[in-house]
């Protein structure tokens, strides 16, 4: 059964609701949800775009010894799927009064159905649980699948954007070997939607004999501060009110941006392929840092497809 808030949604002042791809956000009862609907209303207001407040649930799944005749389960699940989402949207009024929200409550697989929403979506945004060593360890939960193979950006509210006091940065991880363009599109238009400086950076992982202790510290190859400004050409003048600073860091890329995220606004990296099924990102630089970072993560397809 599905159900959408029409008599929440707010119009825009010519009287018709927005056409603009709305952010989605995927709703459940934890503290991770919570956060990702408050990250969400307030990008939804920036962006002038709608906020689609979306619960899914399976009760056959929650529910394996039920039989199909105890419809009285899917009608309490229901119940409280609707609670939830209505206190998913008085989270976002709080964060964005004028906001326009919908909502959908649907029986049905979240990663799936949050994937099928996402040709039409400016971004999904889901809630990490984070749950010490084993939640970070465990690559089953609904933000690492739907991070895995949506088909619009992902933004996955691992921890707290870092506070203004710290003068946080949006950190950016580039890819030589999978391009980066759609990534630094996301980068740059985010950087100076929030007024924040961009921080590029490209991972270096020399091999084990040119980091032994007896050799000197080895250096990046003049190839990749080649590639690096190559990248990077041309998205300066388009944005000039945004600063970066490109780095390049000798390490494993998922060691070096979780360290160089660390209380920064958000960080963003690339996924390459397109809808690719969920056991073939185990192991990926998207799917490490989301285990492991302090902050937002933004995953951003990459169409590998030429």
């Amino acid at each position: 059964m599905t159900t959408t808030d029409a008599p929440d949604s707010q119009a825009d002042p010519a009287g018709t609701p927005s056409a603009a791809r709305p952010v989605i956000v995927g709703v459940d009862d934890s503290a991770g949800s919570e956060a990702a609907v408050r990250w969400a209303a307030r990008e939804a207001a920036l962006l002038g775009v709608a906020l689609h407040v979306v619960r899914a649930y399976t009760w056959a799944l929650q529910y394996p010894w039920a039989s199909p005749t105890d419809r009285h389960i899917e009608a309490n699940l229901q119940r409280v799927s609707e609670k939830i989402t209505r206190h998913a949207m008085d989270q976002a009024r709080t964060c964005a009064p004028d906001l326009e929200i919908r909502h959908t409550v649907v029986e049905a697989q979240a990663p799936n159905y949050l994937e099928q929403l996402a040709d039409s979506a400016a971004m999904i945004v889901v809630g990490s649980h984070h749950l010490g060593l084993l939640g970070r360890a465990t690559l089953g939960s609904v933000s690492a699948a739907v991070a895995a193979r949506a088909s619009c950006p992902v933004i996955v509210v691992c921890g707290p954007a870092g506070a203004n006091a710290e003068l946080p940065k949006v950190v950016v991880g580039l890819d030589p070997i999978h391009g980066a363009q759609e990534v630094l599109s996301f980068a740059f238009e985010y950087a100076a939607r929030h007024d924040l400086p961009l921080q590029p950076v490209m991972c270096w992982h020399p091999d084990g004999l040119a980091r032994a202790q007896w050799r000197a510290q080895p250096r990046p190859p003049e190839r990749a501060y080649l590639w690096l400004s190559q990248a990077l050409a041309g998205w300066q003048e388009r944005y000039p009110t945004v600063s970066a600073d490109a780095v390049i860091e000798l390490d494993h890329p998922v060691a070096a941006l979780v360290s160089a995220s660390t209380a920064q606004d958000l960080l963003i990296v690339g996924r390459h392929g397109n809808r690719a099924h969920f056991g073939s990102f185990l192991g990926s630089v998207s799917q490490g840092v989301l285990h492991h970072a302090s902050c937002p993560v933004a995953v951003v397809p990459i169409d590998t497809a030429d």
